[in-house]
């Protein structure tokens, strides 16, 4: 350790202000600048017994601080030694240990084999260091492991308690640090279920082996109980909350189908369900027919568990398997059903497979179904009882058919071939109604006998055949369904043979002859005719009509019916009989001039219109034209069409010889056909004109852009036009009768109203489907009749285009399909308020409707459901996943009261379990509202108003709001009475960037801040919006006062610190008086001092002024001998070797003698420049003091400074270190 010379104090005497000591040699030592020296005695380099694998091996070393003469010895400050391995280049698996601190006397690891090496450094007080190191090896080999690996078990838990039969994994681990493992078994796979069948004590094991041959087993217990009973009770209700009365609730353990457990709602929607302890899935139906249920998937029943449940309109799905009942394969159809009033619910198609896929709301339906198979060449149809599809569910559909055996015979009783179709449609009882089937085959070939399919319902003329012999003969038979057999035999033929003509020996062009009646009066065959006009059917002996229809070079058309009985071979002639009269026709205006253009003859004759012809010719000014003789009345009509001026209409009989028609005075009338919605033309539209007596006026034929102009003659007409377009399709309109006594422009286009449909999934997120929309109304200011049909497919959302009015049966004129790909369809009327648009919103789900009209149903935030609907988010605004309209404490709606200009939402959500009631949105122009926010308060979407219920009395409520955007939000206003405020800013908080929508937080609390009515009465009443505050950003300003930055003082003479401070000009103002706190200095009341004023603003912004000073003691300068400070006299010049007493007083500014808190400190000499001055001050002897700190000697401090050691002839800067942090100095000499 150090060795250092201590010198005592041996007297000290006080004559004044001068020291007397006595005077002694003394000798200066050099700085210790020598390293430590460290040795190691073990381990040694070179051993002579080397080390092996567990040999016991000791650290030793030491480390020593050597005296070297004429230098101080500082001493040994540490010797710590560090064990490191030394890798084996050669070894490809070298032993490495990481560095390990070892100290002398430790017992080191020889585990390993392996070169490693030990490092000593030692190091003295004076900062020397000495670093030395050996280097030795271990040699054998590793210790065999004899190390068992270690198990964890994480399940089963060791000593828990399992549910009877409860799906318990398996879950552990094994590892090996040392020769690795080998296995890792269980008494199952991890992963897999542990037995808990049976109640008892269970134990589970895992062994565990690695490479050496060490095995482990861990086990672990646990016990299985019995399950607990438990009652699930509660009470089902539907959306008003009215108890459903006979709905039921059933419970399937999750995750299965299998139900165990069912009960049936008592009085009021009341049930009780007995159920072991466990996880279940619920399912809640309301009563029969209702379209009501709710699905609870998961829910934990570990307790006695109450249970209320609003049920809602949901989705089932029927899965259908289709059939002909034939025999065939089906090649593709439909499935259509119906509600039991006939209601259409929905049509889906149904592939090769015969599968299709159902989804409608829950209720009761009946089905029909048809479809083609067998090649396309069977068809057939069928319906079903009412059925009740309350949950998913399968039905196979097929009509009810058997075989029946059919023979063809001659009247020879020889078998006959023939080929043709049969039909058969019968009704038969099915519960609630009575059903209808058909079955049909096209290309049936019967040889003399053969087996088909017919309906096993009994129906006398259930079936039909048609058919026709190889021999060319055609006949037809009616007979029962349900048949086992039928026998047809035929008769000798008879051969029917004729010609078609036009009457009027015009050049037959082509036509065609139907035959029908027949023994069974339905026999229905036909041939084509050539241009000679011959025909010949080979039928039964019975009694037809003959149908012939053609055209020639003088007729355009023609037809000609006659009945024939047909006994024996028969011919015919179909020509015009009577045939059509030459009339001279002369088509001329006014003034006699001739008028050039096309007529159209139109002609109907004979019973049944037995006779007609239509054709049209050109003429200039007069020609023959052809017409018939009717019965009484005139039999034809003529249209004369001259280009650009007034079509004339007028009857027309061929027993005029002459016909004059005076082409009237023309008026134009023009104009565009369109749908009145921008869509582009499909095709062109036509336009006609007719009289008030529905006789026509004109037609003609728009342009591709839907312009016309259609001449007419004066007088008064109604106008239809109709047209197609690529946004509406079909439309048409019938106008009321006008006058049109001149030209007139008149636009035709219906008075089309925007439907859009939005359909939304059970997130909310949009549907993929198509729409229909028909409307049709008389019920049109300025027009007799309107119509249009629109179609879309979507995704979300897609316009439709109705109208308003009423429809043919009083109600509303619209008829809606909506077919989403997910979800039931919807079929209903939608009836539109005049210059309405309208929206719908289909929550695909469960089936649920929303449009204009609906109240607030679901909840009683006084916002209607389509709203709510039509919000952010698919209708969910807080992005919850539950639609705002069905939660009572959400809702969402238009801010600005939903005003021109302001066409964003707004979503309010408070705490569940709170509900919010009379929610709206205002403008700020709103009349209810008196004044204008202050000078530098925004709010960009108005106010909103609520009533928040339900909350405990006097608790704070956090509301969240959800605007368009939070971007500039940075507070909320207050309006009541006229009067506006601002929440403070730790009620209000922006929250943004984070999982969901961007969002606002407002505190509010019952009866205080925010409430408006000031009542701790469990409600919330809250006018107010979000805002956008001009805050007062610019702090106060404020200095320090009293002491000045930098400054020093005396003890006792400090000035006393305060501040000042104000706002600036149009600022908030101060929130009070500056405030200044005082730092540092120590008890006595010395040393640095920080001085921090403060002041804040009303707004919250600070401002701080930081000052430093310094007090201090009074300290007049060192006492005699030593001059300088207060004793002025030139350099002190000492005797080297003598003691030099070194004194002063500390005072405060008065003067008065202060102790210090700690001893003044002696600073150590520094020498300076070399001085020859001669010694000025007596010889001092007094022992020096010892350590470095001053001794107090009546009120005053001394030091007796040794000279002994120190180099005479130079000049000594000496002092004092006080605790008020000051030092003061002074040179001396010595020589």
């Amino acid at each position: 350790m150090a060795r250092r010379a201590l010198l005592s104090l041996l007297a000290t005497s006080v004559v004044g202000t001068s020291l007397a000591v006595s005077p002694g040699p003394v000798a200066a030592l050099a700085a210790d600048t020598t390293a430590p020296q460290v040795v190691i005695a073990a381990p040694a380099a070179s051993p002579e017994s080397p080390v092996h694998v567990g040999d016991v091996l000791t650290a030793d070393f030491t480390c020593t601080d050597p005296a070297v003469e004429g230098a101080d010895i500082s001493g040994v400050a540490s010797c710590n030694g560090i064990l490191e391995s030394v890798p084996d280049p050669s070894d490809p698996e070298p032993a490495v240990v990481d560095p390990t601190p070892v100290l002398s006397g430790q017992q080191l690891d020889t585990s390993l084999p392996g070169t490693f090496r030990l490092v000593v450094t030692g190091s003295d007080l004076a900062g020397n260091h000495a670093t030395t190191s050996v280097t030795f090896t271990v040699a054998g080999r590793s210790p065999a492991d004899v190390t068992a690996p270690e198990v964890t078990v994480l399940s089963p838990v060791d000593g828990a308690e399992i549910t009877v039969g409860a799906d318990v994994r398996a879950d552990y681990s094994c590892q090996d640090a040392e020769s690795g493992l080998v296995r890792c078994d269980g008494d199952v796979t991890a992963g897999q279920p542990v037995d808990t069948a049976v109640v008892g004590a269970h134990t589970f094991t895992v062994t565990a082996e690695d490479a050496a041959g060490n095995v482990v087993h861990r086990t672990v217990h646990y016990e299985v109980v019995a399950r607990q009973n438990v009652i699930l009770r509660g009470r089902i209700q539907d959306e008003t909350g009215a108890g459903l009365t006979g709905g039921t609730v059933e419970a399937m353990l999750t995750g299965t189908n299998g139900v165990v457990a069912r009960t049936i709602a008592g009085s009021d929607g009341r049930y009780n369900l007995a159920l072991h302890a466990g996880t279940y899935d619920l399912r809640f139906r309301g009563p029969s027919s209702s379209g009501l249920g709710a699905d609870l998937v998961g829910r934990d029943l570990a307790a006695d568990t109450n249970l209320d449940v609003t049920l809602v309109p949901f989705v089932t799905r029927v899965s259908v398997q289709m059939s002909d009942g034939m025999g065939g394969e089906v090649l593709s159809g439909n499935v259509t059903a119906y509600t039991p009033s006939m209601a259409y619910a929905g049509t889906w198609p149904v592939g090769s497979t015969g599968q299709a896929d159902l989804t409608l709301t829950a209720g009761e339906y009946y089905l029909t179904y048809s479809g083609v198979s067998r090649n396309a060449q069977a068809f057939f149809y069928g319906e079903t009882d009412v059925l009740t599809l309350d949950q998913d569910r399968t039905v196979a559909l097929r009509p009810d058919t058997r075989s029946m055996s059919l023979t063809l015979r001659d009247a020879d009783g020889s078998p006959v071939t023939a080929e043709g179709y049969y039909t058969c449609v019968a009704t038969r009882p099915a519960g609630r109604r009575e059903v209808l089937e058909s079955v049909s085959q096209q290309n049936v070939v019967i040889t003399g006998s053969a087996e088909i399919p017919v309906l096993a319902a009994s129906d006398a003329a259930g079936c039909e055949l048609h058919l026709q012999t190889s021999a060319g003969l055609a006949f037809t038979r009616v007979l029962g369904s349900g048949l086992a057999s039928y026998e047809v035999e035929l008769a000798d033929p008879v051969q029917v043979t004729g010609q078609v003509s036009d009457g009027v020996g015009g050049r037959f062009a082509r036509g065609q002859v139907t035959v029908s009646g027949g023994q069974t009066g339905r026999l229905s065959t036909s041939t084509m005719v050539g241009p000679d006009g011959q025909f010949s059917f080979l039928l039964e002996p019975a009694g037809y009509r003959l149908f012939a229809g053609g055209s020639s070079d003088r007729l355009d058309h023609f037809t000609v019916a006659r009945t024939v009985s047909a006994t024996t071979d028969t011919v015919i002639d179909l020509g015009l009989d009577p045939a059509p009269r030459p009339v001279h026709l002369v088509v001329e205006r006014s003034d006699g001039s001739r008028v050039a253009g096309d007529v159209e003859v139109t002609c109907s004759a004979g019973d049944g219109n037995a006779q007609t012809l239509r054709y049209v010719r050109h003429v200039n000014g007069e020609a023959d034209i052809y017409a018939l003789t009717g019965d009484g009345a005139p039999a034809c009509g003529l249209w004369v069409r001259p280009p650009g001026e007034a079509q004339v209409y007028r009857q027309l009989d061929g027993s005029e010889g002459t016909v004059t028609v005076v082409v009237p005075r023309t008026v134009h009338v023009t104009g565009t056909v369109s749908d009145g919605v921008g869509g582009a033309p499909r095709h062109q539209a036509t336009v006609q004109a007719l009289t008030p007596t529905n006789e026509p006026g004109g037609l003609v034929t728009s342009d591709e852009a839907g312009g016309y102009d259609l001449p007419l003659a004066e007088g008064d007409y109604r106008l239809q036009g109709t047209g197609s377009s690529h946004r509406v399709g079909f439309y048409s309109v019938l106008t009321t009768p006008r006058s049109f006594p001149a030209d007139q422009q008149v636009d035709l286009r219906p008075d089309l109203l925007k439907l859009s449909v939005h359909l939304r999934g059970p997130d909310g997120g949009a549907v993929h489907g198509r729409a229909d929309l028909s409307c049709a109304t008389s019920d049109v200011t300025g027009l007799a009749f309107q119509e249009a049909s629109s179609h879309v497919e979507f995704t979300g959302t897609g316009a439709l285009w109705g109208m308003s009015g009423t429809g043919w049966d009083g109600g509303p004129a619209c008829w809606l399909n909506i077919y989403p790909d997910s979800g039931a369809p919807v079929v209903r009327r939608v009836a539109f308020e005049p210059g309405t648009p309208k929206d719908l919103v289909v929550y695909t789900a469960g089936g649920v409707v929303l449009e204009q009209g609906v109240d607030a149903g679901h909840d009683s935030d006084n916002v209607s459901d389509l709203v709510e609907a039509l919000g952010p988010n698919g209708g969910d605004g807080n992005a919850d996943g539950v639609a705002d309209y069905l939660q009572q404490n959400v809702t969402s709606l238009p801010v600005s009261g939903g005003g021109s200009g302001h066409d964003g939402y707004l979503t309010v959500a408070v705490p569940s379990g709170t509900s919010l009631n009379n929610v709206s949105t205002l403008p700020l122009h709103d009349a209810s509202i008196t004044s204008a926010p202050p000078q530098g308060v925004t709010l960009p979407e108005g106010l909103v108003q609520f009533r928040l219920d339900g909350v405990p009395a006097g608790s704070d409520q956090t509301v969240s709001l959800y605007p368009s955007s939070t971007a500039g939000l940075n507070g909320y206003a207050k309006y009541h009475d006229g009067a506006w405020s601002t929440l403070p800013d730790d009620r209000v908080t922006i929250v943004s960037g984070q999982t969901g929508p961007d969002r606002v937080d407002v505190r509010l609390t019952d009866g205080g801040v925010g409430d408006d009515d000031d009542v701790a009465d469990g409600s919330i009443l809250d006018p107010g919006g979000l805002a956008v505050l001009q805050r007062d950003q610019r702090a106060p300003s404020v200095s320090v006062t009293g002491v000045t930055d930098g400054s020093r003082h005396h003890l006792g003479a400090a000035p006393r610190a305060g501040c000042v401070a104000h706002d600036e000009d149009g600022g908030t103002g101060l929130a009070g008086p500056c405030s200044v706190t005082v730092t540092g200095g120590n008890a006595n009341g010395v040393g640095d001092f920080t001085v921090r004023a403060t002041a804040e603003d009303r707004a919250g912004n600070v401002a701080t002024t930081v000052a430093r000073y310094r007090v201090e003691y009074r300290f007049d300068g060192f006492l005699q001998p030593i001059n300088g400070g207060g004793h002025p006299g030139g350099l002190s010049v000492f005797q080297g070797g003598s003691t030099v007493p070194v004194g002063f007083r500390l005072q405060r500014a008065d003067g008065s003698v202060v102790a210090p808190l700690t001893a003044p400190q002696w600073l150590t000499p520094q020498r300076g420049d070399p001085t020859s001055a001669g010694i000025n001050e007596a010889v001092w002897t007094e022992a020096p003091t010892s350590g470095d700190a001053f001794v107090p000697v009546a009120g005053q401090w001394l030091y007796n400074w040794s000279t002994r050691r120190l180099p005479t002839g130079y000049r000594y800067r000496i002092g004092v270190r006080l605790d008020d942090g000051t030092t003061h100095q002074v040179v001396v000499a010595v020589r």
